[in-house]
């Protein structure tokens, strides 16, 4: 039951676009499990990556009526190998686009805004109804918020590429190298830091570090 907890800062939620990557390395299949999540209410979150219980990757982005989200179809996470997940997201467009390993796999049906979240933001679970669940296992890397709609030449450029953390638009950026500690820390120019586990200090929900890289 280890995640990550980045406490609420709205330059992580007030977005007219968004755009949010990560690298993934899952040590188990068939089971849902979260990789970044946001909560408006009950169940509704603000934005989601996730894997769903088929394998496939899900990302999607919503307010406190609906939610709508990109289908990864038959693009199945591989376990423990890393692969690449980008969530795009545009106002004037609506419709969520999902790219796996720098390719657009799927747009969504769906046209929906965003509500602004008030909630902390979570890496390796999501929060429902209070209840933190389908926690993440596995490894995480490179995970990064852009507050624009990144395109597919954009990834491809960069996702092979350490950032240097001041790039227009990157407004949280978490390169998971501190390799001890209680903190993850923003490599950003916000400093929006997360802290393992449920509190300060040492506890069991605290992930481990590893220096399995994605590059």
């Amino acid at each position: 039951d280890d995640f990550v907890l980045v406490p609420q800062n709205s330059i992580l939620s007030a977005f007219s676009a968004v755009s949010i990557e990560v690298w993934v390395k899952p040590e188990d299949k068939g089971t849902r499990r979260a990789i970044v999540s946001k909560r408006i209410s009950t169940t509704r979150q603000q934005y989601l990556i996730r894997r769903n219980s088929l394998g496939s990757a899900e990302g999607g982005i919503g307010n406190a009526s609906y939610g709508c989200i990109a289908y990864g179809g038959g693009s199945l996470f591989t376990v423990n190998h890393w692969t690449h997940i980008v969530l795009t997201w545009k106002s004037s467009r609506g419709t969520p686009r999902l790219y796996i390993n720098g390719n657009l796999i799927s747009t969504s049906s769906c046209v929906g805004g965003m509500t602004l979240s008030i909630r902390d933001l979570l890496i390796g679970t999501v929060d429902e109804n209070g209840t933190r669940k389908n926690f993440f296992q596995g490894w995480l890397d490179e995970l990064r918020i852009w507050n624009n709609e990144l395109g597919k030449v954009e990834i491809q450029s960069r996702m092979l590429q350490t950032l240097s953390g001041n790039e227009k638009g990157l407004v949280g950026y978490w390169r998971f190298d501190d390799a001890m500690g209680d903190t993850l820390t923003d490599s950003s120019t916000y400093g929006n830091n997360g802290r393992l586990g449920a509190q300060a200090g040492t506890d069991n929900s605290d992930p481990t570090w590893s220096t399995d890289l994605p590059f």
